[in-house]
């Protein structure tokens, strides 16, 4: 039963690891964080399914586990401030360090079935617990805080940002909630039968599988740099500034949106913001411009806006001056008219 299912997991994962990398030729900071987050995570599941069938890998999979708490830190701080500072950085080094020798004495996380306990408590075990782990939920939780702060309600893209964050920390907050109930279970030496931790743990990545493809997409945009498959070119703009002012401050919803006044914000030449916005996406400002609009106008239209405002009202929120203008859009880049797309939905 649970080598059937950590081979279900493996094959999800590695489809979804492939489906992030298609498309686009860039790769922010944050999306590079989930295929990573996709990429240990079936690694995990990978070892998992060895130790089902006899293998004993629990050291390894004790330091990816780590690795994983430690991308879901970095994903709920670019969510939240759009960067990742150099004093994260070394205190996650130091806390690498630290479990590190953990593991070399014997700390292994908690792992429980048929009966019997798959680990022992050391000292590091209660340090992980009473001091890590708040430290962690404390640092998410002052994240999520950030990102409630820094994102507008009444916005779809932000109210949605807002949504999956929540989620993703409560679903986190269980994971390590099962930690503790299971160690409090071996100091009490209570052994429930019924009780498999590899159950929680299926669920656990299955849940995590899904948080990460059915997030809101244009929450890949945030990062404050990117990976591309071609040298960059030293002088071009920064990406950091460019996604911040278009995608994270939602520019192309302004309806006065134009380039010269984009360019000015960036404090960049017209020619130079042309130039990168083709390199990066193959468009022009505005076909970037109007694309985005669309985006926002269908992400509308899911959510059943159309029952409370007429199309008209929908095209102003999404950044368009005339109903006239987002049908052109709108039938340009989904083939079809906003009546027929309703109708599909």
């Amino acid at each position: 039963m649970y080598s059937y299912s950590y081979l279900s997991l493996i094959i999800l994962g590695l489809f979804l690891i492939l489906e992030n990398l298609k498309g686009r030729p860039r790769i922010t900071l944050l999306k590079l964080h989930f295929i990573t987050l996709l990429s240990t995570t079936t690694i995990v599941c990978t070892i998992d399914f060895l130790n089902v069938i006899g293998y004993n890998l629990q050291f390894y999979e004790t330091i990816v586990r780590l690795i994983n708490t430690i991308l879901v830190i970095n994903i709920f701080q670019i969510v939240g401030s759009n960067k990742l500072p150099k004093l994260l950085i070394t205190l996650e080094l130091l806390i690498i360090s630290i479990f590190s020798i953990g593991i070399f004495y014997g700390y292994r996380f908690a792992n429980f079935h048929d009966g019997q306990f798959y680990f022992k408590v050391i000292s590091f075990s209660i340090l992980n617990i009473f001091i890590i782990n708040p430290l962690t939920i404390g640092f998410m939780g002052f994240n999520l805080f950030k990102i409630f702060k820094v994102t507008d309600r009444n916005n779809l893209y932000q109210r949605k940002i807002r949504t999956w964050s929540v989620l993703l920390f409560i679903l986190f907050i269980l994971m390590l909630l099962s930690t503790i109930v299971t160690l409090a279970l071996y100091l009490k030496q209570i052994t429930l039968n019924s009780l498999d931790s590899r159950i929680i743990f299926i669920i656990y990545r299955f849940i995590l599988f899904l948080f990460i493809f059915l997030r809101p997409k244009f929450i890949d945009d945030i990062g404050v740099s990117y990976m591309k498959f071609s040298p960059f070119v030293k002088g071009q703009i920064s990406m950091q500034n460019f996604e911040f002012l278009f995608y994270h401050n939602n520019y192309f919803l302004r309806p006065d949106a134009n380039l010269e006044d984009f360019a000015l914000k960036l404090n960049h030449t017209k020619t130079e913001v042309v130039d990168f916005i083709k390199n990066q996406t193959n468009d022009s400002f505005f076909e970037l411009v109007n694309k985005n609009r669309i985006t926002y106008f269908k992400n509308l239209l899911k959510t059943k806006q159309h029952d409370s405002f007429t199309i008209e009202a929908l095209s102003e929120m999404s950044g368009f001056n005339n109903r006239q203008s987002m049908y052109n859009s709108f039938k340009k880049y989904e083939g079809c008219s906003p009546s027929e797309y309703i109708n599909n939905i």
